[in-house]
C-alpha cells in the first residue's frame, strides 16, 4: 500500500458580512460552539487554517491505497487580493507535473437576504472562469466551485429563493448548498463535498 499526500487549496470568497470568517472559524473547531455573535467583523487580512484527512481508495487494479489529504482553507478579505493569489497559482501551474497536480476548490458565499452579495459572488466566480480559460495548462490545475447560500434561518428577510440559487448555480457550473453556517451539520456536509471532489479529481 502506498501513502500519498494530496494538497487541496480551498479559497473562501464573497462580499463582506456573508459569513466567511464564521465559516473558517467553524472549520477550525473540532466541536461546535453554541454561543454565536450576530456581529460581523470586516476581514482585513488573509486567514489560513489547515486540516488533514485520511482517505482510502480502491484503484482499477483492486489495490487499496492510503491517501492523506491536506486541505488548506484560505479566507480572502477582498477581490483584488483573491485575484492576485489565483494568478500566482496559474503561473505555478505552467511548470506543474501531472503527479503534482494542484486542486483548488473555490467556496463562494452569499447572503440570501442580500441580493448584491450574490451579484458580487457571480463576478468573482466569472473572474475564475476567465483566468482558467485563458490558461494553456488548465488541465493540470483542477478548479472546482461550491456556491454556499448562507443565513437561510433569516426566513422573513430572505429575498433570494432556493430556485434562484439553484438556477444561478447551474449557470455557473458549480455545486450548491444552502445553510446557516453556525449549524454543525452544514460543516459536515461541506467537508464531505470537498472530500468527494478530491476523490473524483
Amino acid at each position: 500500500m502506498d501513502d500519498k499526500i494530496i494538497k487541496v487549496y480551498c479559497l473562501i470568497i464573497g462580499s463582506h458580512s456573508v459569513g466567511k470568517t464564521t465559516l473558517i472559524n467553524k472549520l477550525n473547531q473540532s466541536l461546535a460552539v453554541n454561543n454565536y455573535e450576530e456581529e460581523y467583523r470586516l476581514t482585513t487580512r488573509i486567514n489560513i487554517i489547515r486540516k488533514s484527512y485520511g482517505l482510502r481508495t480502491n484503484e482499477a487494479n483492486n489495490n487499496s491505497k492510503n491517501k492523506r489529504i491536506e486541505i488548506i482553507y484560505i479566507e480572502f478579505p477582498g477581490k483584488q487580493i483573491y485575484q492576485n493569489f489565483l494568478a500566482e497559482f496559474y503561473r505555478k501551474s505552467e511548470t506543474t507535473s501531472v503527479n503534482d497536480r494542484i486542486i483548488i476548490i473555490v467556496i463562494g458565499l452569499f447572503d440570501v437576504s442580500n441580493r448584491s452579495s450574490l451579484t458580487i459572488l457571480e463576478q468573482l466566480f466569472n473572474s475564475v472562469s476567465n483566468k482558467n480559460n485563458n490558461n494553456h495548462n488548465n488541465k493540470q490545475l483542477g478548479v472546482h466551485r461550491i456556491m454556499v447560500a448562507n443565513k437561510i434561518d433569516l426566513i422573513d428577510k430572505r429575498i433570494i429563493s432556493n430556485n434562484e440559487g439553484q438556477s444561478k448555480c447551474k449557470m455557473l457550473k458549480c455545486r450548491y448548498i444552502e445553510c446557516t453556517i453556525r449549524n454543525d451539520t452544514t460543516m459536515q456536509e461541506l467537508e464531505q463535498i470537498i472530500i468527494d471532489i478530491v476523490k473524483n479529481a
